[in-house]
């Protein structure tokens, strides 16, 4: 899980900071550590920008284990939309 508020996601710094506090109180879902080995030569071809490094290198790191990411921002290809 990576918690980056950003103003062009949402400026709401309080916010952001209240629901990690809920979702760490929370017994669902389990959450589990991912071990990470993959180098650049894992992130997915749509990675042009250093600004879309992150968020290809989650991808890519939720494929190897067969996982999927979950994500608010729509701007990730491959990725499950939570609403």
């Amino acid at each position: 899980m990576r918690v980056a508020p950003q103003a062009r996601l949402s400026p709401d710094v309080v916010r952001a900071r209240a629901l990690l506090g809920l979702l760490k109180q929370s017994r669902r879902p389990v959450f589990i550590l991912l071990a990470d080995a993959l180098g650049v030569d894992a992130l997915p071809t749509w990675v042009t920008l250093p600004a879309q490094t992150t968020d290809g290198h989650l991808l890519a790191l939720a494929a190897a284990h067969r996982a999927l990411l979950a994500t608010c921002d729509g701007g990730i290809p491959g990725a499950e939309i939570i609403p």
